[in-house]
């Protein structure tokens, strides 16, 4: 093979590469739950009505969630972990752990509030903690208590394991997107932001239907 044909070939390797890692990228859960947000423009919640419709607004925790790396509170987390496993010169990250936790919360946006029932929930959260752990790179004891509760350990036969922990969660205060079936429902705190007088004992609650599920992100991209 000449130099002109070894430089096709090479050029020609790395496009396939860049195609199939696109491909993976563009039809992964996350980047499918994004478009899907990214296709509609928030409605104000005080202007809501019965049906399919986005949300933007602050998370406001009911029963409080307490993130197991971060110790963040939040209504909702992720958690990811992965060992690097090695095959011959080749080695890849296989996910040993992956644990939910979610909570139903409220949205509030300045025109009113409503709960998110977070059943058959789709949830793209940016999963913004990350730890590791490694030959030369000790568990800190909530990692290894973690590792644990899941019947792993970092420690290796002779050298750690070498681990990445990912977390993700929607965080007091934060601002998110939220895709799901409008109702009405009867507010137990009466009298909150955007309520008037006539709906004073109501508030929107989204969920999921039997056709559309819950989608729900942090993603910036998704919020307008």
């Amino acid at each position: 093979m000449d130099g002109s044909a070894q430089v096709a070939f090479v050029i020609g390797f790395f496009a396939v590469f860049g195609l199939v890692w696109f491909a993976i990228w563009w039809f992964s859960k996350d980047q499918k739950i994004k478009r899907s947000l990214r296709k509609l423009r928030p409605t104000p919640i005080g202007q809501v009505r019965e049906g399919l419709v986005k949300i933007a607004g602050s998370v406001r925790p009911l029963d409080v969630l307490t993130a197991p790396l971060s110790g963040r509170a939040c209504a909702y987390y992720e958690v990811l972990v992965e060992q690097r496993v090695s095959s011959g010169k080749s080695s890849h990250w296989r996910t040993i752990i992956r644990e939910v936790e979610e909570r139903d919360f409220l949205v509030e946006d300045g025109t009113g509030r409503a709960r998110v029932e977070m059943v058959a929930v789709e949830a793209a959260v940016t999963r913004d903690g990350h730890w590791s752990s490694g030959t030369f790179n000790d568990a800190s004891s909530e990692l290894e208590a973690f590792l644990q509760r899941h019947g792993q350990s970092s420690e290796g036969w002779i050298f750690n394991k070498t681990l990445r922990f990912r977390e993700g969660v929607l965080e007091a205060g934060e601002r998110v997107a939220i895709l799901g079936w409008a109702e009405r429902e009867i507010d137990p705190e009466p009298g909150g932001a955007g309520h008037g007088f006539r709906d004073a004992a109501s508030r929107v609650v989204l969920r999921a239907n039997g056709i559309q599920a819950l989608r729900v992100s942090d993603d910036p991209t998704t919020l307008e």
